[in-house]
Protein backbone atom coordinates (compact mmCIF):
# COMPACT_ATOMS: atom_id res chain seq x y z
CA UNK A 1 0.00 0.00 0.00
CA UNK A 2 2.86 2.38 0.76
CA UNK A 3 4.34 1.76 -2.71
CA UNK A 4 0.96 2.31 -4.30
CA UNK A 5 0.46 5.53 -2.41
CA UNK A 6 3.96 6.67 -3.42
CA UNK A 7 3.16 5.91 -7.07
CA UNK A 8 -0.05 7.91 -6.90
CA UNK A 9 1.84 10.81 -5.34
CA UNK A 10 4.36 10.81 -8.19
CA UNK A 11 1.54 10.81 -10.73
CA UNK A 12 -0.21 13.63 -8.92
CA UNK A 13 3.06 15.64 -8.93
CA UNK A 14 3.45 15.10 -12.68
CA UNK A 15 -0.13 16.24 -13.26
CA UNK A 16 0.55 19.34 -11.19
CA UNK A 17 3.72 20.12 -13.11
CA UNK A 18 1.88 19.77 -16.44
CA UNK A 19 -0.93 21.98 -15.22
CA UNK A 20 1.52 24.65 -14.05
CA UNK A 21 3.32 24.58 -17.46
CA UNK A 22 0.02 24.92 -19.30
CA UNK A 23 -0.99 27.82 -17.04
CA UNK A 24 2.35 29.52 -17.66
CA UNK A 25 1.89 29.07 -21.42
CA UNK A 26 -1.61 30.58 -21.31
CA UNK A 27 -0.38 33.51 -19.22
CA UNK A 28 2.53 34.07 -21.67
CA UNK A 29 0.16 34.20 -24.65
CA UNK A 30 -1.67 37.03 -22.95
CA UNK A 31 1.47 39.07 -22.36
CA UNK A 32 2.52 42.33 -24.16
CA UNK A 33 4.79 40.55 -26.65
CA UNK A 34 2.09 38.07 -27.67
CA UNK A 35 -0.48 40.82 -28.03
CA UNK A 36 1.91 42.82 -30.28
CA UNK A 37 2.44 39.77 -32.50
CA UNK A 38 -1.30 39.20 -32.72
CA UNK A 39 -1.88 42.86 -33.64
CA UNK A 40 0.70 42.65 -36.46
CA UNK A 41 -0.85 39.44 -37.79
CA UNK A 42 -4.28 41.11 -37.73
CA UNK A 43 -2.99 44.17 -39.59
CA UNK A 44 -1.39 41.97 -42.26
CA UNK A 45 -4.61 39.99 -42.66
CA UNK A 46 -6.66 43.17 -43.03
CA UNK A 47 -4.20 44.52 -45.63
CA UNK A 48 -4.35 41.28 -47.58
CA UNK A 49 -8.16 41.32 -47.42
CA UNK A 50 -8.25 44.89 -48.76
CA UNK A 51 -5.92 43.96 -51.64
CA UNK A 52 -8.03 40.92 -52.55
CA UNK A 53 -11.20 43.06 -52.49
CA UNK A 54 -9.49 45.56 -54.84
CA UNK A 55 -8.47 42.81 -57.25
CA UNK A 56 -11.97 41.34 -57.18
CA UNK A 57 -13.49 44.75 -57.92
CA UNK A 58 -11.16 45.05 -60.94
CA UNK A 59 -12.24 41.69 -62.33
CA UNK A 60 -14.90 43.43 -64.44
CA UNK A 61 -13.08 45.22 -67.30
CA UNK A 62 -14.95 48.38 -68.31
CA UNK A 63 -13.94 50.29 -71.43
CA UNK A 64 -13.85 54.10 -71.13
CA UNK A 65 -15.03 54.38 -74.76
CA UNK A 66 -17.51 52.64 -77.02
CA UNK A 67 -16.27 50.58 -79.92
CA UNK A 68 -15.44 47.13 -81.24
CA UNK A 69 -13.24 44.65 -79.37
CA UNK A 70 -10.07 43.97 -81.36
CA UNK A 71 -7.13 41.63 -80.92
CA UNK A 72 -4.29 43.76 -79.49
CA UNK A 73 -1.24 44.14 -81.69
CA UNK A 74 0.90 44.95 -78.67
CA UNK A 75 2.62 47.91 -80.31
CA UNK A 76 6.24 47.78 -79.20
CA UNK A 77 5.39 45.07 -76.65
CA UNK A 78 6.01 41.60 -78.01
CA UNK A 79 4.16 39.80 -75.20
CA UNK A 80 0.62 40.88 -76.13
CA UNK A 81 -1.81 37.93 -76.07
CA UNK A 82 -5.38 37.25 -77.02
CA UNK A 83 -7.93 37.16 -74.21
CA UNK A 84 -8.94 33.53 -74.66
CA UNK A 85 -10.74 31.44 -72.07
CA UNK A 86 -8.38 30.29 -69.34
CA UNK A 87 -5.62 32.81 -70.12
CA UNK A 88 -4.41 34.73 -67.07
CA UNK A 89 -3.40 38.38 -67.18
CA UNK A 90 -1.46 40.43 -64.69
CA UNK A 91 -1.55 44.14 -64.02
CA UNK A 92 -0.48 46.46 -66.88
CA UNK A 93 -0.85 43.69 -69.47
CA UNK A 94 -2.79 44.43 -72.66
CA UNK A 95 -6.05 42.46 -72.59
CA UNK A 96 -7.75 43.87 -75.68
CA UNK A 97 -8.02 46.93 -77.89
CA UNK A 98 -11.16 48.96 -78.49
CA UNK A 99 -11.54 50.26 -82.03
CA UNK A 100 -13.81 53.08 -83.13
CA UNK A 101 -15.20 51.60 -86.35
CA UNK A 102 -17.30 54.67 -87.10
CA UNK A 103 -14.27 55.60 -89.20
CA UNK A 104 -11.20 53.83 -90.52
CA UNK A 105 -7.53 54.47 -91.10
CA UNK A 106 -5.20 53.18 -93.79
CA UNK A 107 -1.46 53.42 -94.34
CA UNK A 108 0.54 53.74 -97.52
CA UNK A 109 4.25 54.04 -98.26
CA UNK A 110 5.16 56.97 -100.53
CA UNK A 111 8.54 57.05 -102.23
CA UNK A 112 11.02 59.86 -101.70
CA UNK A 113 10.36 61.36 -105.13
CA UNK A 114 6.68 61.96 -104.38
CA UNK A 115 6.48 62.53 -100.63
CA UNK A 116 7.05 66.30 -100.82
CA UNK A 117 3.77 66.57 -102.72
CA UNK A 118 1.86 65.07 -99.80
CA UNK A 119 0.62 67.21 -96.92
CA UNK A 120 -1.73 66.94 -93.97
CA UNK A 121 -5.46 67.31 -94.73
CA UNK A 122 -4.84 66.54 -98.39
CA UNK A 123 -7.70 64.64 -100.03
CA UNK A 124 -7.47 60.91 -100.64
CA UNK A 125 -9.64 58.21 -102.16
CA UNK A 126 -9.57 54.67 -100.77
CA UNK A 127 -10.68 51.62 -102.74
CA UNK A 128 -9.93 47.92 -102.69
CA UNK A 129 -10.29 44.67 -104.58
CA UNK A 130 -12.39 43.22 -101.76
CA UNK A 131 -14.90 46.10 -101.97
CA UNK A 132 -14.77 47.21 -105.64
CA UNK A 133 -18.12 49.01 -105.54
CA UNK A 134 -17.12 51.20 -102.58
CA UNK A 135 -14.92 54.30 -102.84
CA UNK A 136 -14.17 56.05 -99.55
CA UNK A 137 -13.30 59.72 -99.27
CA UNK A 138 -10.49 60.33 -96.79
CA UNK A 139 -7.78 62.79 -95.86
CA UNK A 140 -4.09 62.64 -95.00
CA UNK A 141 -3.70 62.59 -91.22
CA UNK A 142 0.09 62.41 -90.98
CA UNK A 143 3.24 62.12 -93.06
CA UNK A 144 6.26 60.45 -91.53
CA UNK A 145 9.36 62.61 -91.23
CA UNK A 146 11.67 59.58 -91.30
CA UNK A 147 12.03 57.12 -94.14
CA UNK A 148 11.82 53.37 -93.82
CA UNK A 149 14.22 51.25 -95.82
CA UNK A 150 13.22 47.78 -97.07
CA UNK A 151 14.95 44.87 -95.28
CA UNK A 152 18.36 44.14 -96.71
CA UNK A 153 18.82 47.70 -97.90
CA UNK A 154 17.31 47.06 -101.34
CA UNK A 155 14.84 49.48 -102.90
CA UNK A 156 14.32 53.18 -102.37
CA UNK A 157 13.44 54.74 -99.01
CA UNK A 158 9.72 55.32 -98.45
CA UNK A 159 7.69 57.42 -96.03
CA UNK A 160 4.61 56.18 -94.19
CA UNK A 161 1.49 58.22 -94.84
CA UNK A 162 -1.62 57.72 -92.69
CA UNK A 163 -5.01 58.34 -94.28
CA UNK A 164 -8.21 58.51 -92.23
CA UNK A 165 -11.82 58.11 -93.26
CA UNK A 166 -13.64 59.99 -90.53
CA UNK A 167 -17.11 58.51 -91.04
CA UNK A 168 -18.48 55.49 -92.85
CA UNK A 169 -22.09 55.02 -93.90
CA UNK A 170 -23.74 51.88 -92.48
CA UNK A 171 -23.73 50.18 -95.89
CA UNK A 172 -20.00 50.93 -96.23
CA UNK A 173 -19.22 49.43 -92.80
CA UNK A 174 -20.97 46.23 -93.92
CA UNK A 175 -18.58 45.84 -96.87
CA UNK A 176 -15.27 47.15 -95.55
CA UNK A 177 -13.60 45.14 -92.79
CA UNK A 178 -10.57 45.79 -90.65
CA UNK A 179 -7.34 44.42 -92.10
CA UNK A 180 -8.43 44.46 -95.75
CA UNK A 181 -5.86 45.63 -98.28
CA UNK A 182 -6.60 48.93 -99.99
CA UNK A 183 -5.55 51.16 -102.84
CA UNK A 184 -5.01 54.80 -101.84
CA UNK A 185 -5.10 57.59 -104.40
CA UNK A 186 -3.71 60.83 -102.98
CA UNK A 187 -5.16 63.97 -104.52
CA UNK A 188 -2.13 66.23 -104.86
CA UNK A 189 -4.03 68.76 -106.97
CA UNK A 190 -7.77 69.23 -107.42
CA UNK A 191 -8.29 71.33 -110.54
CA UNK A 192 -11.19 69.86 -112.55
CA UNK A 193 -11.14 72.69 -115.12
CA UNK A 194 -7.45 72.20 -116.02
CA UNK A 195 -6.53 71.65 -119.68
CA UNK A 196 -4.15 68.70 -119.95
CA UNK A 197 -2.21 67.56 -123.00
CA UNK A 198 0.24 64.67 -123.41
CA UNK A 199 3.84 65.46 -122.47
CA UNK A 200 4.91 64.56 -126.01
CA UNK A 201 2.65 67.31 -127.45
CA UNK A 202 4.66 70.12 -125.85
CA UNK A 203 7.88 71.24 -127.50
CA UNK A 204 10.47 73.34 -125.69
CA UNK A 205 12.67 75.84 -127.52
CA UNK A 206 14.67 77.81 -124.94
CA UNK A 207 12.12 79.43 -122.64
CA UNK A 208 9.36 79.04 -125.22
CA UNK A 209 6.91 76.13 -125.14
CA UNK A 210 4.69 75.35 -128.10
CA UNK A 211 2.12 72.86 -129.31
CA UNK A 212 0.70 72.11 -132.75
CA UNK A 213 -3.00 72.88 -133.06
CA UNK A 214 -5.33 72.12 -135.95
CA UNK A 215 -6.76 75.35 -137.38
CA UNK A 216 -10.55 75.11 -137.25
CA UNK A 217 -10.97 77.17 -140.42
CA UNK A 218 -8.32 75.66 -142.69
CA UNK A 219 -7.69 72.30 -141.09
CA UNK A 220 -3.96 72.99 -141.25
CA UNK A 221 -1.61 72.60 -138.28
CA UNK A 222 -0.27 75.74 -136.69
CA UNK A 223 2.24 76.33 -133.89
CA UNK A 224 0.84 77.97 -130.77
CA UNK A 225 2.85 79.30 -127.85
CA UNK A 226 1.52 78.07 -124.49
CA UNK A 227 2.15 78.49 -120.78
CA UNK A 228 2.41 75.29 -118.78
CA UNK A 229 1.56 74.42 -115.22
CA UNK A 230 1.92 71.16 -113.32
CA UNK A 231 3.31 68.06 -114.96
CA UNK A 232 2.16 64.54 -114.16
CA UNK A 233 3.73 61.30 -115.27
CA UNK A 234 2.24 61.56 -118.76
CA UNK A 235 0.45 64.93 -119.03
CA UNK A 236 1.13 68.66 -118.83
CA UNK A 237 -1.30 71.36 -117.70
CA UNK A 238 -1.79 74.23 -120.16
CA UNK A 239 -2.59 77.45 -118.31
CA UNK A 240 -2.80 79.72 -121.39
CA UNK A 241 -2.64 79.48 -125.18
CA UNK A 242 -5.26 76.75 -125.64
CA UNK A 243 -9.01 76.51 -125.17
CA UNK A 244 -11.25 73.57 -124.47
CA UNK A 245 -12.05 71.82 -127.74
CA UNK A 246 -8.79 72.67 -129.52
CA UNK A 247 -7.34 69.71 -131.42
CA UNK A 248 -3.68 69.13 -130.56
CA UNK A 249 -1.37 67.09 -132.77
CA UNK A 250 1.95 65.50 -131.85
CA UNK A 251 4.35 62.87 -133.04
CA UNK A 252 4.19 59.47 -131.42
CA UNK A 253 7.98 59.28 -131.24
Amino acid sequence: EVDNARKQLENAQMDLDAAEEEMASVLARGGPSARKTAELELANAEKRKTELERQLAAADVVSPVSGTVLIPDGGERKDARSADRGVSFGENEVVMSIGDTEGLAAAVAVNEMEVLKVHRDQGAEVSGEAFPEVRLAGRVASVSTQATVPPGGGGKPAYNVAVVIDTLAPEQRDKVRLGMSARIDLIVLDHPQALMVPVAAVRTEGDRRTVQVKDKATGQLKVVTVQTGITTQDSVEITSGLSAGDEVAWSGE
